[in-house]
């Protein structure tokens, strides 16, 4: 996947390429379930469920009652909880961050936000039965961390992200080094890095590699992103919760005060996390299928490819997609009349247009 991203982006520099984000919630849970307690658990529900199947649909009473025995043991509860009451407890936290990633209108800043909470989630920090006297829950916290550096992309697109969503603190930022370092260091405990200044450092090279326009001085993107920051840093808690009531693509539309920043931020904060929604995005490019394949006429692809790249779903949501992602969007209603121009259906510039069409 790293080397396809450095394919896309020397071929689109416009273009931001990050791996599947919410594949790494089921990646840890993959993780998890390979560690000696999990794995004996998996074994023995798999026992079970096989036990249950071929139970049902034997003609031979006599073959299902010689395991019989063993079953029982396994579900006996004076066995089975002793051993294993700690388990669903321990993965349940991951199965709710892989469903608030999996959700279509999940927003992109909620990576390192959902990671840095299952880093400090009380399941792998305070001790459950069960558990007691193992180094599962140590384990698990190394597992958060490594699959939450395998998916930083060199453009370091997640951090920035994180950086540009109103409702986050700047008190949270990861402290990883550089976007291409291979440090193992944890969260908040290197004192001699500064994740902001490497987010920073991050955002102006990508602008560069969106582009600036020609009457725009170099200088003026970081000192517009550094009165941002100073802004943002400013703000208590409660201005903050007021702030994030706003999605923060949509704040970024609305926003005035730091123009030069806009670009950057509708890019990255457009970039969806659920597979399906990642899916659609490459469909729509013909990195995965062909238009023929997909049976789509130009027009409508071209129509897609401005819904899934530029603005995404325009309606309002029911709940800021930057704070909680449990209840989607409204959907549409066919019933309601379309008051689009399909005249002015485009804001694209030219070297965009010719990347939508790019396999025509």
């Amino acid at each position: 996947m790293k080397k396809a991203g450095k394919l896309i982006k020397l071929k689109h520099p416009n273009v931001v390429f990050n791996e599947c984000l919410a594949d790494a919630a089921n990646l840890l849970l993959k993780d998890i379930f390979k560690l000696d307690l999990f794995a004996e658990v998996l074994k023995k529900a798999a026992k079970i469920v096989k036990f249950t199947s071929i139970a049902r649909s034997c003609s031979h009473p006599e073959t299902s009652a010689t395991k019989i025995d063993e079953e029982r043991r396994i579900v006996s509860p004076s066995i089975y909880e002793m051993e294993h009451q700690g388990c669903p407890s321990t993965y349940k936290a991951d199965t709710q961050t892989l469903a608030v990633l999996k959700a279509d209108a999940c927003s992109n800043s909620m990576i390192i936000h959902e990671f840095i909470g299952l880093r400090k989630a009380p399941e792998y920090n305070v001790e459950i039965a069960g558990l007691v006297g193992t180094t599962v829950q140590e384990e698990i916290r190394k597992l958060i961390e490594s699959r939450r550096k395998f998916i930083r992309p060199p453009s370091d697109s997640t951090t920035i992200t994180y950086l540009m969503d109103l409702s986050k603190s700047f008190a949270d930022l990861p402290n990883d080094g550089p976007a291409d370092s291979e440090s193992d260091t944890s969260l908040g405990e290197n004192p001699h890095v500064g994740p902001l200044r490497d987010a920073v450092a991050k955002a102006v090279q990508l602008s560069e590699r969106f582009g600036l326009p020609p009457s725009v001085s170099p200088a003026a993107f970081p000192s517009d992103l550094l009165r941002f920051i100073k802004k943002k840093k400013t703000w208590t808690d409660v201005q903050r919760e007021d702030a994030s009531q706003t999605p923060s693509l949509d704040w970024w539309t609305l926003d005035i005060e730091f123009s030069l920043l806009h670009n950057i931020a509708e890019n990255i904060l457009s970039i969806p996390t659920s597979p399906a929604a990642s899916e659609r995005l490459w469909s729509v490019h013909d990195f995965t299928h062909s238009k023929l394949r997909n049976r789509l006429k130009v027009a409508t692809v071209e129509k897609l490819s401005f819904i899934y790249t530029n603005s995404g779903d325009t309606r309002s949501p029911t709940m800021p997609v930057n704070k909680s992602t449990t209840r989607l969007r409204e959907p549409d209603s066919d019933s309601e009349d379309d008051l689009e121009n399909d005249d002015f259906l485009f804001d694209f510039n030219d070297l965009e247009f010719e990347y939508l069409l790019d396999a025509t």
